[in-house]
């Protein structure tokens, strides 16, 4: 996160937000690491603002001397299959804008999705203390399920789903290991 700071401001970044505290008045741009997919400025969620979509700068904000705002950019869920051993296979999924928010994974056999065959979804059910740690959550992130016809050899692909819907930033493929 880059801001020009004028003397006197604060700015504050941490995770998927920023905050800017004006020391002066004057319109200000702020300069974010990349696009990103959507950017809202935060008064109290759910009722935040938003800015821009794929984004990687606010210009000219009006500023106050005082004023303190802060903003919020959302990413699509994040996560990993930590191993497949046998047909039973392990990981994580979690979705940074709702870090609460259990997420839910979907399994394809033999190629990825619309290529495979579907296998269905599984919850995240299990508490990762490592993720939560890591990603400075809370909630239960983890999953754990076993495969029927998981032949050695055949390719299991994982997507972690966006619990926004059709509001969030899409699907997250966190890869493809094979059956043992």
């Amino acid at each position: 996160m880059h801001h020009f700071a004028p003397v006197g401001d604060t700015v504050e970044a941490a995770g998927n937000t920023v905050l800017v505290h004006a020391g002066s008045t004057g319109y200000k741009t702020i300069h974010l690491p990349q696009a990103m997919p959507r950017l809202y400025e935060t008064v109290l969620y759910p009722s935040d603002v938003e800015m821009c979509r794929n984004c990687s700068q606010l210009t000219n904000l009006a500023f106050s001397v005082g004023d303190t705002r802060v903003f919020r950019w959302t990413s699509p869920p994040r996560g990993n299959i930590d191993t497949l051993t046998g047909s039973t296979v392990e990981g994580w999924a979690a979705d940074l804008d709702q870090p609460g928010t259990s997420s839910t994974v979907t399994v394809y056999r033999g190629g990825p999705a619309g290529v495979g065959t579907y296998l269905g979804e599984f919850p995240t059910t299990l508490h990762r203390s490592d993720v939560n740690d890591a990603l400075g959550i809370t909630g239960v992130h983890g999953f754990r399920f076993t495969l029927s016809g998981c032949s050695p050899g055949t390719p299991i692909h994982v997507y972690a789903l966006d619990p926004e819907g059709g509001n969030g930033d899409g699907s997250a493929y966190l890869g493809a290991r094979s059956c043992t």
